[in-house]
């Protein structure tokens, strides 16, 4: 999943029935960067972390900013993510 559509997820994407992700919207984009929409299957490790963020979120996002907006694309989420989930021995390299 890209950035864009990591903090452009609604809690309304998610469907737990049948574990996937839709990606609708990039940012704060009306499509995605390609312009439609991609199912991902939700890794069962990967649900409890997801459960947490929707449970702890009072927006309609998924990973909203402390006020519940979403993150401005200056963040550059990937450059604070992929060494976390290097050191947690999730991704190698």
């Amino acid at each position: 999943m890209r950035e864009g559509g990591l903090f452009g997820l609604r809690k309304q994407d998610v469907d737990w029935s049948s574990s996937e992700i839709t990606v609708r919207k990039s940012w704060d984009g009306e499509t995605t960067k390609s312009r439609r929409e991609l199912v991902i299957p939700i890794a069962r490790d990967l649900t409890p972390y997801l459960r947490a963020a929707i449970d702890s979120s009072d927006s309609v996002l998924v990973f909203p900013r402390p006020d519940g907006a979403m993150h401005s694309r200056n963040l550059h989420g990937n450059e604070r993510i992929r060494p976390a989930l290097k050191a947690a021995g999730i991704i190698v390299g």
